[in-house]
């Protein structure tokens, strides 16, 4: 999807996620010996949702463009193949929060409501961050 485009969006993290996942497949459940292509529908309105990401290290350069596309503000009907409630279809999420793990290192980022910024914990360090987008620009995650 990303080379079709000349620059990343964040609006394009959900878009991304569900072409990420529609090659997903599955043996058939009455053992025709078929293949059968997973389509992830929301059949119910969530208030709160986590995604987790995982990607071959060998190839961040694909990290990279997967977290330059995520921004702050999710779409449910993005997300998925199919919402089946309306409510849910409309519904847009916040993030406020990501686990990053690489080269055997934990780093997080909190979204510290009372204060309105984000916040950088590391195994050491508490630190207050600029901003969401400064979070993008910051260290390249390492092998």
């Amino acid at each position: 999807m990303l080379e079709t485009r000349e620059k990343a969006t964040p609006g394009m993290f959900g878009e991304l996620l569900r072409n990420a996942s529609m090659g997903d497949l599955r043996s058939c459940p009455s053992q025709c010996g078929q293949q059968l292509r997973i389509a992830r529908v929301l059949l119910n309105s969530p208030e709160i949702i986590t995604i987790g990401l995982v990607w071959d290290s060998e190839h961040s350069d694909l990290a990279e463009d997967v977290i330059h596309t995520l921004g702050t503000c999710l779409r449910l009907g993005d997300l998925f193949y199919r919402v089946t409630e309306e409510k849910a279809r409309q519904s847009e999420l916040y993030l406020v929060g990501m686990v990053c793990y690489y080269g055997k290192h934990y780093s997080t980022f909190f979204f510290q409501t009372k204060i309105r910024r984000w916040m950088y914990f590391d195994d050491a360090h508490v630190k207050e961050v600029y901003s969401y987008r400064s979070i993008l620009s910051g260290p390249k995650p390492r092998h």
